[in-house]
């Protein structure tokens, strides 16, 4: 990610008080790991899970997939996380 990028995601997330609390710390978390973090865009999370939208929502509630989410459009997920799913399946509860 180019540094000027960086510096107006984090310009727009220090003056833009219309966004959740929630929202603004996985923006922040995607900032500052990005070189960690595999991302794949839902099409290619469907794909690789071979399973349908609804399917794929219930995997981020529970919390298996994490899900970064940049606008109501732009959602990223982490791919070692669906990698993880696909090798060891749900974890048990």
């Amino acid at each position: 990610m180019k540094p000027i990028t960086r510096f107006l995601i984090e310009l727009l997330l220090r003056w833009d008080k219309t966004i959740p609390a929630e929202m603004r710390i996985n923006i922040q978390d995607a900032l500052y790991n990005i070189k960690e973090r595999e991302m794949v865009r839902p099409l290619a999370a469907l794909r690789m899970l071979g399973c349908s939208r609804p399917t794929l929502k219930k995997y981020v509630q529970k919390g298996w997939i994490r899900e970064i989410r940049i606008s109501y459009a732009n959602r990223f997920y982490d791919k070692a996380d669906i990698d993880r799913l696909i090798q060891y399946g749900p974890p048990k509860q």
